[in-house]
């Protein structure tokens, strides 16, 4: 399913290019026939104009619109695109993602294919990785026009967020990643250094698991002021649950949103716009 699909994209997702257990840095000359296997790559790809050497992507890039133009290679966990399938659009370059992609790396480069690995946990690693993409697929200076718009919107959603907790502190946040098991954001995740940086606190932040699995309880009892449920589930609009009906009391003073889990999961250029309208929720500023 396309939606369980995006999950995995929250799961999978530092930047590094391996050859098997070594480093090797992809070969810049010649990269004319890319094959992206994720949504957040293809959208790096368009984002810096390279979507003209991008000739396959999968069922689940579909962001921008162009994409959806693009032949696919099938799903984006491993066990649903066949390496024959990758191999059929002769790329001089597959771009994948470390965890979700490992079996086909080494079959890949073993055929004399580059290979570059995507391991995005945070936005500055993202930042990092359009950057590398950018000279890879010769586009560098789009890279870095791409990453200072990025910092200039970061900027501006942490100038808004320091400018209102002037007037109090940082608002506590639950972040509902998946409904059945109850899964949220943790330290090292993706989703947390989105939160952080639109001025917000993760009332799972401290947790040491990536994406833990937690309880109603544990949710209520952290008084969480925003509940932000992801339209990754497929029951994302769950309303018979002890968090709802905590949300739902007039003392509870917490309001619930859902989110386009594209803009906020994906390692991509978005994530600034998504720290961005972050800050504006919780801080009540105009969007």
């Amino acid at each position: 399913m396309k939606k369980c699909g995006a999950f995995l994209v929250i799961i999978f997702t530092a930047i590094s290019i391996f050859t098997g257990c070594r480093e090797k840095k992809v070969d810049t000359n010649g990269i004319n026939r890319i094959v992206s296997l994720g949504p957040s790559a293809t959208e790096i790809l368009f984002a810096i104009g390279a979507d003209k050497q991008l000739v396959a992507c999968t069922d689940f890039c579909d962001y921008p619109a162009e994409a959806k133009t693009k032949a696919s290679v099938g799903g984006f966990a491993a066990n649903n695109i066949s390496l024959e399938s990758i191999i059929s659009y002769e790329p001089d370059l597959v771009y994948l993602f470390s965890g979700m992609h490992d079996s086909l790396i080494k079959p890949l480069q073993d055929m004399g294919i580059s290979v570059y690995v995507s391991k995005a946990a945070s936005v500055d690693d993202v930042k990092k990785e359009i950057i590398e993409i950018g000279t890879i697929t010769g586009h560098s200076a789009e890279a870095e026009d791409v990453v200072k718009e990025m910092n200039l919107l970061l900027a501006e959603a942490r100038n808004k967020s320091a400018e209102a907790k002037k007037n109090g502190s940082s608002p506590l946040i639950y972040w509902q990643v998946w409904d059945d098991p109850l899964m949220t954001a943790g330290k090292n995740s993706f989703i947390n250094d989105i939160i952080t940086l639109a001025g917000g606190i993760n009332i799972f932040g401290e947790e040491n698991s990536d994406y833990p699995i937690i309880s109603d309880e544990a949710v209520i009892a952290a008084k969480p002021q925003f509940i932000f449920i992801s339209k990754a589930s497929d029951n994302y609009s769950v309303t018979n649950n002890k968090i709802m009906f905590y949300a739902m009391k007039k003392d509870s003073g917490a309001s619930v949103h859902y989110v386009n889990d594209d803009k906020f999961s994906r390692p991509g250029p978005r994530c600034a716009e998504a720290v961005q309208d972050l800050t504006k929720i919780l801080y009540g500023l105009p969007r």
